[in-house]
């Protein structure tokens, strides 16, 4: 099962905590192209990061 899941239909990108303490660089880095990305804790929204303008 995916940590990751792209809903392109809103342009959301859900991550797992887990996942995004394990590979933060990662995910910051690529924020500026993947835009916004909301960060989950089970089912629970945890933190909203949005690309710097």
């Amino acid at each position: 099962m995916p940590h990751t899941i792209f809903l392109d239909d809103i342009n959301q990108h859900l991550v797992s905590l887990t996942d995004f303490r394990r590979n933060a660089g990662r995910y910051v880095d690529k924020l500026p192209q993947q835009g916004p990305l909301t960060i989950l804790r089970g089912s629970k929204v945890v933190a909203h990061l949005i690309p710097p303008v």
